[in-house]
């Protein structure tokens, strides 16, 4: 971009006409102007603006990723404290309650109270929920490939059938819940319910 000559667009605009201006729309006499002016376009100063950008979006992405590691520690804590409950209501006579999630939606807080984690009291990106919802599923995808790698590796290496079946059932799963969580333009919170539709798929007894 850098190597790019400046270059001029002409722009276009109707100064007035029917409907425009706060004329009729319906008078058939109204001729329509139009007018057109310069517009300087330097790719250097675009390059100027747009790495201040990047360097704000690496430094949010840094801190943001120490969160995920924080949202990593207590996603477990909180599946094995609702099957706790679960089995609390089970023995004493209570009528269990549907949980609406496996665990709680730690990672959705958190981006609803992002700037809490500012550095500094510093403002954040435009975007900065929505990146850091991104963030999060690339590292939730992330981790699925090389966990698939990982037991592929084990597989081939040391021949065991306990990583052979592990390996092909959580192919199947990824492969069946790759396009519904990650691909495409997805909602927020995707990558807990990949998660959460892991957690609650039942064991798989394999003889």
């Amino acid at each position: 971009m850098m190597q790019q000559p400046n270059d001029k667009i002409i722009v276009s605009a109707k100064r007035r006409g029917r409907g425009h201006g706060g004329w009729s729309k319906n008078n058939p006499y109204l001729e329509e102007r139009w007018v057109e002016f310069n517009i300087d376009i330097h790719p250097a100063s675009i390059v100027h603006r747009l790495l201040p950008v990047r360097e704000q979006l690496a430094k949010e992405f840094e801190r943001d990723l120490d969160v995920v590691g924080i949202v990593d520690g207590m996603i477990m804590d909180s599946y094995f404290d609702k099957l706790r409950d679960d089995e609390s209501d089970e023995s004493g006579g209570q009528q269990q309650q549907h949980q609406p999630s496996a665990f709680d939606r730690i990672s959705y807080a958190t981006m609803t109270n992002i700037t809490e984690f500012q550095d500094g009291g510093g403002s954040s990106s435009p975007f900065r929920r929505g990146n850091f919802d991104l963030l999060y599923s690339l590292c939730t995808q992330a981790s699925a490939h090389r966990l698939l790698r990982e037991l592929q590796q084990s597989t081939s290496s040391f021949s065991s059938p306990e990583n052979d079946v592990t390996y092909q059932w959580f192919k199947r799963f990824y492969i069946e819940h790759a396009s519904i969580h990650f691909d495409g333009d997805q909602g927020f919170g995707r990558a807990d319910d990949f998660i959460d539709a892991l957690l609650r798929t039942p064991p798989l007894l394999v003889e």
